[in-house]
């Protein structure tokens, strides 16, 4: 917000939300927030060097143990609280500084977890996000050149360090919206997304309908606009796009559609036929494990239906879906090699030899160039000659 912006006090008993009235003062200061916080509220935990200000809205941009796993927590429950910490999120997030600040902090979390390359899913629904003086917005356009700017600045930083071949193709971008927007709501989407794409064409990748997908609407809804996408499908028990119609699949809608890649795919071990056909072709399923049992779909790891589809000879891969806003217990729990470590522990047939499948379909499925795949693979395989090693640090790890 603009200095001049007027200031106002939630904690007042006279306090008026309605921001969307110009003539009412509804914002508050951060700093102010801060300092007139009652100490009366309680929060689930406190780390070090967190007042409680900071403490009670932590707790609104994650989803922790405590509300996923209480005994009266449903799906739905906690896609609440899944909705409730991306708005919260984005809204503590989406302005200029911090957004640069989050990207570059986001690609040295990758570094750390060993973690090449990566396609991330922002929801840009929203048009623009504020400068840091609050005087204008920033559009797509310089939201892409921010991400662009803070990738380039890690990789000179790497090779400074002479560490490039950590992360050597930086990220690319797969444009994502509500499943929710309206058909002239989401023609806009596409158009947006083909624009960006036309900007920046070695960023953009795909494009993708994000929400919970046992309510409106499905992939169908949208089938005359849609062609040749990554579908965010079957993440549900049901797979019936938000109704009680089966033909409302959509998994089947994603296939008719010619999606290259489907998110989650949960649901689709009570197809059998449709297994047959994704196999023939090609198309991987991003599985997220950790999402999975947070979202109450299965209660622990070892009931997931991960070791069904890789039996049923599926190309997998193992993603980290909305892993900023899960409360794990340490600060590895949110990170890309914890759903691997889940993986081997919900199945023992699982090994090292597994892991490396699973990472050899990542590279396989992913928007990298041919030529862009020669390194990485050769990479893999030098790490495939030192399998022995590899496995003897796991087991000394475990």
């Amino acid at each position: 917000m603009p200095k001049e912006t007027p200031k106002a006090n939630i904690f007042s008993a006279e306090y008026d939300s309605d921001w969307k009235n110009p003539a009412n003062a509804s914002w508050m200061r951060w700093c102010d927030f801060r300092k007139q916080f009652p100490f009366d509220i309680q929060c689930e935990a406190q780390p070090e060097g967190f007042d409680l200000a900071e403490c009670w809205v932590r707790e609104k941009v994650m989803v922790t143990t405590k509300l996923a796993y209480n005994d009266r927590q449903t799906h739905n429950g906690t896609w609440a609280c899944f909705d409730q910490s991306t708005r919260a999120f984005k809204g503590l997030l989406n302005y200029e500084s911090a957004y640069r600040w989050y990207i570059g902090h986001a690609i040295d979390s990758m570094v750390r977890d060993k973690v090449m390359y990566a396609e991330l899913r922002p929801i840009l629904l929203d048009k623009g996000i504020p400068s840091d003086d609050g005087t204008r917005q920033l559009d797509h356009k310089d939201q892409m050149n921010i991400i662009c700017e803070e990738v380039r600045e890690k990789r000179r930083e790497l090779e400074d360090a002479g560490k490039l071949d950590s992360f050597p193709f930086g990220v690319r971008i797969i444009y994502c919206t509500p499943r929710s927007i309206s058909k002239a709501q989401m023609k806009i989407e596409l158009q947006d997304c083909i624009d960006l794409k036309l900007q920046f064409p070695d960023l953009i990748c795909g494009f993708d309908l994000v929400g919970a997908e046992d309510r409106p609407n499905s992939v169908g809804f949208y089938a005359n606009l849609f062609h040749t996408l990554m579908f965010y499908a079957g993440e549900t028990l049901l797979d019936t796009g938000g109704s009680s119609d089966p033909d409302n699949s959509n998994l089947y809608d994603a296939l008719l559609l010619k999606a290259k890649r489907i998110g989650h795919g949960y649901a689709l071990l009570k197809h059998p036929m449709l297994i047959e056909i994704y196999k023939q072709n090609n198309i991987a399923l991003e599985l997220c494990p950790i999402s999975n049992e947070l979202l109450h779909l299965c209660g622990n790891i070892r009931e997931h239906p991960f070791p069904g589809l890789l039996a049923a000879g599926l190309h997998c891969t193992l993603n980290a879906d909305n892993s900023s806003v899960f409360g794990g217990p340490t600060l590895d729990s949110s990170s890309l090699s914890y759903e691997f470590y889940r993986v081997m522990v919900g199945d023992t047939r699982m090994s090292v030899h597994g892991w490396k499948q699973l990472a050899e379909w990542s590279l396989q499925h992913s928007c990298l160039t041919a030529e862009e795949l020669e390194k990485p693979m050769f990479h893999e395989l030098q790490l495939a000659r030192e399998g022995d090693f590899l496995s003897d640090v796991i087991l000394r790890a475990e």
